[in-house]
């Protein structure tokens, strides 16, 4: 099935669902399509430089931003990206899975 968006992110480490995160904030459709949730983070036991938290574990980290994007309306499909092409001004991002998504630029 094909959906349209406005945002499609390609990975959930901090940085993807961070900017998922923000996406959906501004009310933009947004995607992230990523094989799991974390990246990087996954791997660190103990985070004490992030802005206004003390102290936390990475995967914790990860959920926790997740589940904001996830309040704002952002949607997060476990999946692996097959192919991005660009047809008639728009991207067309195909997984493995049943997921297609367009988004413009």
């Amino acid at each position: 099935m094909q959906v349209d968006y406005d945002v499609v992110i390609i990975g959930a480490g901090i940085a993807g669902v961070s900017a998922a995160l923000y996406a959906a904030r501004q009310r933009l459709k947004t995607l992230v399509i990523s094989k799991d949730l974390g990246g990087q983070l996954n791997m660190t036991t103990l985070i004490e430089n992030y802005p206004a938290i003390p102290k936390i574990s990475g995967p914790e980290l990860a959920k926790r931003v997740e589940q904001q994007a996830r309040t704002f309306g952002a949607e997060i499909v476990f999946d692996e990206v097959k192919t991005v092409e660009k047809e008639d001004n728009v991207f067309v991002v195909k997984t493995r899975g049943a997921t297609s998504a367009e988004a413009s630029p």
